[in-house]
């Protein structure tokens, strides 16, 4: 799993990588590695992953949280499992591959997302809300959408923001997920992996294990960086 930086403190986890946020070179991501692709891909696929603030590779399993920001995807090239869950609260861009399965719990902030199997959502409880616009292919050849998941999108509709401006939530489906706003909303990277770091090859060293409690913080700065006394980086 990976997790953008600024989000570390708010899932009360406790390892985070210093990165850099603009477009990267090969030597700026040294020594994290991509396996063996070439360094055009290298970058392309590090750029791809900076995109989000919270990647699963195989999945997306959590019981509870709260990423209410719109800085940054969120996005697995498998599927999004909240079945277990006690709620959350998700903003910004959702991008899965496969299908959502709710626990009847769940507030989408903004959106938009983009979903190529189901969104089927469960327990149909008033905080169950979907705010934005939601491009559900549905190409498991199963049910795309079912009454909750609607019902939850009606819930958005009634809200208003901060400003007292209506909010909007559309369900999109079969081939209308990939037409109007749906054509803005950007593919899901299904082919993204999270870069390894070559433990024992020239040049690189053992960083050992790092053990950390709940909600402590601990860095490691991919490329070295130094900070000022405000801890912003500075080099």
């Amino acid at each position: 799993m990976w997790f953008g930086k600024n989000i570390m403190t708010k899932l009360g986890l406790a390892l985070a990588l210093a990165v850099p946020a603009f477009a990267a070179d090969v030597k700026d991501m040294y020594p994290l590695k991509f396996g063996s692709l070439s360094d055009e891909l290298q970058a392309q696929y590090w750029n791809d992953l900076m995109s989000f603030k919270m990647w699963g590779t195989d999945r997306i399993y959590f019981t509870k949280v709260t990423l209410t920001d719109k800085v940054g995807a969120v996005g697995t090239a498998g599927n999004f499992d909240w079945t277990g869950g006690a709620g959350f609260e998700l903003g910004g861009p959702v991008l899965v591959e496969g299908n959502f399965d709710g626990g009847g719990q769940e507030f989408f902030t903004s959106g938009p997302a983009r979903i190529n199997g189901h969104m089927l959502l469960s327990g149909d409880k008033e905080n169950n809300t979907l705010v934005g616009t939601y491009c559900i292919d549905g190409d498991d050849g199963g049910v795309t959408v079912n009454s909750i998941t609607e019902r939850a999108c009606e819930r958005g509709n009634n809200l208003v923001d901060e400003e007292g401006k209506p909010l909007h939530c559309e369900l999109r489906t079969g081939p209308s997920a990939k037409t109007g706003p749906c054509a803005d909303v950007k593919p899901v990277p299904k082919d993204l992996f999270i870069p390894t770091y070559p433990f024992g090859s020239a040049g690189t060293t053992d960083l050992g294990s790092v053990s950390v409690g709940n909600r402590v913080e601990r860095f490691i700065d991919v490329p070295p960086v130094e900070y000022d006394e405000d801890g912003n980086i500075t080099k």
